[in-house]
């Protein structure tokens, strides 16, 4: 395939995941009022996630004040309860990592090398936080936020934003990201051609339903060739 575009997820597809700061707000916040860790970090996300659907388009919310609303709810569905001052103090460290998380190599010398197709990033994240990281990746096309586009991957609102952004058609846009939710699903529902970041190695093989997977991102110019053309 030679795609009119490529569109990258940014956080654990081009800088570090937030896994380690997720699992200390979870500590921190277990502790503060008597929880089990394992269960709040499960329905912290799970709450997280659910809020993400409720709140794209009219009703949208920024990542911060989501993340702020799932941690008070899980926290009550262990029958304790915090404000959302105290809230917003025991998720900081999260919000930190969003601003500062650390490019990875690879993506470094993906974006460096990269010849041909514009590239553009699609990120769930609101804008103010993306912008404190992109001075530290090479320059890219251009970027689309789910603050910008009022919705949150996988809603296919987002990846229409980015399409109409680069004037490309679905059909010639390949989307990478390390989601299979958010990414791989979301650009399936977009018409968009997903491959699978797998940084864990964990899937095993080179496709996963069908889906190109790759460990790391020296692997996708020789995938994305691999790829067969839509028509």
């Amino acid at each position: 395939m030679r795609p009119s575009a490529v569109f990258l997820d940014c956080y654990g597809t081009l800088v570090a995941d937030d896994r380690p700061a997720i699992e200390a707000v979870v500590s921190a916040t277990a502790r503060r009022v008597g929880a089990d860790a394992e269960r709040l970090d499960r329905d912290w996300y799970a709450r997280f996630r659910a809020l993400c659907a409720e709140r794209s388009g009219p009703a949208f919310g920024t990542q911060h004040d989501l993340e702020i609303e799932a941690m008070g709810d899980a926290v009550r569905a262990q029958g304790a309860v915090l404000g959302a001052g105290p809230l917003g103090e025991l998720i900081r460290p999260l919000f930190r990592y969003w601003r500062s998380a650390a490019p990875f190599p690879d993506a470094v010398a993906l974006l460096e090398g990269w010849q041909g197709c514009p590239l553009l990033i699609v990120s769930n994240i609101d804008r103010a936080d993306l912008d404190q990281v992109l001075p530290t990746l090479p320059p890219v096309a251009a970027v689309v936020t789910s603050e910008d586009t009022r919705g949150y991957k996988p809603d296919p609102a987002v990846f229409r934003a980015a399409l109409q952004l680069s004037g490309v058609a679905a059909a010639d846009v390949v989307h990478v990201g390390d989601s299979w939710e958010s990414d791989v699903q979301g650009a399936i529902a977009a018409g968009i051609t997903p491959v699978w970041l797998d940084r864990s190695g964990a899937g095993g093989s080179t496709h996963r339903d069908g889906v190109a997977r790759i460990c790391g991102l020296r692997e996708l110019p020789r995938c994305i060739e691999a790829l067969p053309t839509r028509r």
